[in-house]
């Protein structure tokens, strides 16, 4: 097992490991959350707080909900600031895993105002075989997936190294801007349908946004697909990113409904206008049991095996490392792809498929690299991938 001391060097590498540690529990995992909010006088936005990890148990009962603080050096006012915070979260639980000398002291507080407090090392000491090798592959692609959105990372790839022109530091703002509605705001609406029509809203203001910020940069030629211009600009890769973040939620908000009406709960569904989001609550009701394992798979799919599966060499290997039967797996990306057609002209853009190789839309190269990479630590084939080594390569700019 390893020592929390050689995974956290700071902070941020506290908020992946404890991401990690949730992802390899088998939890759909949102982090760098945060509380924005609109000036009220003036234009632009406040940072009200900031959130590390939201964690979601999905089961055909229920979605639970798991809020997460990290915290380098805690102190008492540290845990009853996030006392505040998680009860106007609302969370099913709350836990601040915290390095502190005091730790005792503070489980002890924590245990009367019900917050967990625990430490990296009690994390770990709870990880069998299996899934610490699990943190390790999330570890990994969780750090490359926030270093697709660093401004010093997407700079020292610009043109002109380490500076941004006029026309890229205004298309990196969009794309921030964008980011914060879905990890400022979205994320914390209680009224599932509410958030759905955020989404949506986020979805159409920005129907085309990659090939939109590749023309901001006035990158040629101007009619490619949008993942020409993602392998071809970083700043066209995070906006792609950031697509797929926001249509997975899409679907996640989609199957939380679906878990809701069936135990039970009341959702005033006709406030919603969009065919294309009822349609994946009622395929999800219908084969709930299926769908409530999509977010764990999406997670693991993209994550682990960067969104690409060849259908003739693949399925048994990653069906096997995901326990479960080929038979199940096919049948939850047999769901996922009726998930993401979209309704009014039977689009289908969550997959393409291509010389037996499935692959997930907006999924940047060096996640699909990393993929590759895992799946030979797995002792398992990549020979069914023509561009493993242009994936592999694109990971060299990266700390993994």
């Amino acid at each position: 097992m390893y020592e929390a001391a050689d995974l956290i060097k700071d902070g941020k590498d506290l908020e992946i490991l404890v991401s990690s540690y949730y992802q390899a529990y088998d939890y759909y995992v949102e982090s760098n959350l945060k509380w924005i909010e609109d000036k009220e006088d003036l234009p632009g936005k406040v940072n009200i707080l900031e959130l590390d990890v939201l964690a979601k148990m999905f089961s055909i009962h229920s979605v639970e909900r798991t809020l997460i603080e990290c915290k380098r050096g805690c102190t008492y006012k540290d845990i009853f600031k996030f006392s505040g915070v998680a009860k106007l979260v609302g969370a099913n639980s709350n836990v601040l895993i915290c390095q502190s000398h005091d730790i005792n002291k503070l489980k002890s507080v924590g245990n009367r105002i019900n917050i967990q407090v625990k430490t990296p090392e009690d994390l770990l000491a709870t990880l069998s075989d299996d899934q610490q090798g699990k943190l390790l592959f999330f570890r990994a692609s969780n750090s490359i997936s926030n270093q697709l959105f660093e401004k010093e990372t997407i700079k020292s790839m610009m043109a002109t190294s380490g500076k941004f022109s006029v026309a890229e530091q205004k298309a990196y703002n969009m794309i921030r801007s964008y980011m914060a509605e879905l990890i400022g705001k979205i994320w914390r609406e209680p009224d599932l349908i509410q958030q759905s029509i955020q989404i949506k809203d986020l979805l159409d203001t920005h129907s085309d946004y990659v090939r939109e910020i590749a023309r901001l940069l006035q990158i040629k030629p101007g009619n490619k697909a949008s993942e020409f211009y993602m392998k071809q600009n970083m700043l066209c890769r995070a906006a792609g990113y950031l697509v797929l973040k926001v249509r997975v939620s899409y679907v996640i908000c989609a199957i939380n409904c679906a878990v809701d009406l069936g135990n039970g709960v009341l959702l005033e569904l006709d406030r919603i206008q969009d065919d294309s989001f009822l349609n994946v609550v009622d395929l999800s009701r219908k084969e709930l049991a299926t769908a409530v394992k999509i977010p764990q798979f999406l997670q693991e799919f993209i994550y682990i095996f960067g969104g690409i599966i060849s259908l003739l060499k693949d399925v048994h290997n990653i069906a096997q490392y995901m326990k479960m039967d080929t038979l199940e797996m096919k049948r939850i990306i047999g769901l996922l792809k009726q998930l993401f057609k979209l309704t009014e002209n039977k689009i289908q853009w969550g997959f393409v498929e291509d010389m037996d190789v499935l692959v997930l839309k907006y999924v940047p190269i060096p996640i699909k690299g990393l993929g590759l990479i895992n799946r030979e630590k797995l002792d398992c084939s990549i020979d069914g991938f023509c561009f493993a080594d242009q994936w592999k390569e694109s990971l060299s700019i990266y700390r993994a």
